[in-house]
């Protein structure tokens, strides 16, 4: 920080300088006496020069320096390592905190934060600042800097302590493009990249019925209460089924197969294509001992699994002779195959 203390010394300098010059205004000023009016004896004269030299002596100030990082080691060094930071890392903490945060956390929203000073603009440092390829997470300061607050400049006469002043600003990671700081944990949530969409229909007969796509943690009686939702042209029924399917993460299988049987949804529809294919790619948690995943524990039952095959034949045996049903096909064949 050689051009830091060679700044510092120039200031100080300075005001050894300005408190010499008002020193010598003072004693200029105490040897005068106050102007008055020839006319008007006891009228002040507007040009009085003891009142100029006193008006000269009041406006005389000086500039504060301020070091130009802080004493906080850690913090310095951060700033010194920000000052230059190296392309590579850069633009890979700029992708995963994109990651992180555009994707991760879309549903979330920020305080606004709008730092009076960001790093590469701060005056004591601008110049060894380096053009970074991204220059999305940055530092900015949560307080202002000595040179644009009233705190800029003192008045003369002062001392070496009132100008020579340790740095005030308080840095923190901050995101240029949002314009808010840069979270310190992520609360993720990839729920709307990872479920399918239920298919746009000018009937809309199963738009209300995405919730049943999306989760399993909804219970058999709020799909009996969401009945009235229930649009005239699509069966009650099929709607009971449709909602109840994954309704419980480990009863799914078990659901598929039921409706397999039962018959009961229209399968050459998408949307019921859209919901059965969800239910059996979407993988859910492990188990405890790491060893399957629980909510497709009944695939590893030889028994299930043939009941699973065999209702998934007949049901393919009953359609197989009507060309429409193509989407029913498509749902067996995506759906259980893989497995």
């Amino acid at each position: 920080m050689r051009a830091a203390a060679d700044a510092r010394d120039k200031q100080r300098v300075e005001l050894h300088l300005k408190n010499a010059q008002h020193e010598s205004l003072s004693r200029t000023i105490a040897r005068r006496s106050c102007e008055y009016y020839e006319t008007w004896p006891n009228q002040h004269s507007y040009s009085c020069s003891k009142c100029e030299l006193k008006r000269e002596a009041y406006a005389m100030r000086i500039d504060v320096h301020e070091w130009p990082l802080p004493n906080r080691p850690f913090e310095a060094e951060a700033i010194v390592f920000e000052l230059e930071c190296p392309s590579v890392f850069s633009i890979w903490r700029m992708r995963t905190y994109q990651i992180l945060r555009d994707v991760g956390m879309a549903h979330t929203v920020q305080p606004e934060f709008t730092p009076p000073v960001v790093l590469k603009e701060y005056e004591g440092l601008a110049a060894w600042s380096k053009k970074s390829t991204s220059d999305r997470i940055t530092l900015g300061s949560e307080t202002k800097a000595f040179s644009s607050s009233h705190y800029r400049d003192v008045r003369i006469p002062a001392g070496e302590d009132d100008i020579c002043v340790n740095n005030g600003l308080r840095f923190t990671l901050y995101d240029s493009m949002r314009g808010e700081r840069v979270l310190s944990s992520f609360d993720l949530n990839l729920d709307s990249y990872c479920t399918l969409p239920l298919p746009e229909d000018g009937e809309g007969l199963y738009r209300h019925l995405q919730y049943a796509v999306m989760h399993t943690t909804y219970t058999h009686n709020e799909t009996i209460v969401n009945q009235g939702d229930c649009p005239t042209k699509l069966s009650m029924h099929e709607q009971l089924a449709f909602s109840n399917l994954r309704c419980g993460s480990q009863l799914q299988w078990k659901n598929i197969v039921r409706e397999l049987r039962a018959n009961i949804l229209t399968f050459s529809r998408e949307e019921v294509h859209t919901l059965i294919t969800q239910a059996a790619w979407q993988i859910g948690p492990l188990s405890m001992d790491g060893s399957i995943r629980e909510w497709h524990f009944e695939l590893g039952v030889p028994d299930f699994g043939i009941v699973l095959i065999r209702e998934a034949m007949d049901l393919l045996l009953r359609i197989e002779a009507n060309w429409m049903e193509g989407t029913t096909v498509k749902s067996i064949s995506t759906s259980f195959s893989f497995h």
